[in-house]
């Protein structure tokens, strides 16, 4: 079955099914994205075209469907260059169990190694399948911020892990 997808990298034409799966990914697990879906829905289109041509979007496609996407935004200052922040991770439903999470954020590590020597993720604690999957990869954990998203009246904390690509 993952045969039938593909994973590739995202340019800012894409900005029209990557803004309907962001906010599919948004809509169904609020708790896992700082971002709320009405705050990115309230975005005109060039700021997701914007972020596809400043971040590095990797993107997994069912024929012409978006079906997963994997993002890095780079530090923007001198001191922060080294570091890249991997954010926006979704699968919808119909494309998970396949092994493709690990497919796209290999490609998506591949793709940046030897621009950034550090990688940074968050991810829930209540996320276990994702915290392996980091952890199979190589992300290690040096942090726990406690009440990181307040959604709905609730805290959820927050795991920290980095992975060195030096």
């Amino acid at each position: 079955m993952a045969d039938m997808f593909t994973i590739r990298r995202l340019t800012p034409e894409d900005a029209p099914v990557f803004r309907s799966i962001r906010l599919e990914a948004l809509q169904s697990d609020p708790h896992f994205f700082g971002y709320s879906f009405e705050e990115e829905a309230a975005e005109p289109l060039s700021f997701f075209s914007h972020r596809l041509d400043t971040h590095v979007v990797f993107g997994t496609w069912h024929g012409d469907a978006l079906r997963g996407i994997a993002a890095m935004e780079r530090g923007r200052l001198a001191k922060t260059r080294h570091k890249g922040t991997i954010w926006g991770i979704y699968l919808a439903p119909d494309a998970r169990g396949h092994g493709l999470a690990r497919k796209m954020l290999t490609a998506l590590i591949n793709d940046v190694r030897g621009t950034v020597g550090d990688l940074r993720l968050t991810v829930s604690t209540q996320n276990p399948g994702a915290y392996r999957l980091y952890h199979d990869l190589g992300f290690r954990e040096y942090g726990r911020e406690p009440r990181a998203l307040k959604i709905g009246g609730l805290f959820h904390d927050e795991f920290l892990m980095a992975l060195r690509l030096e």
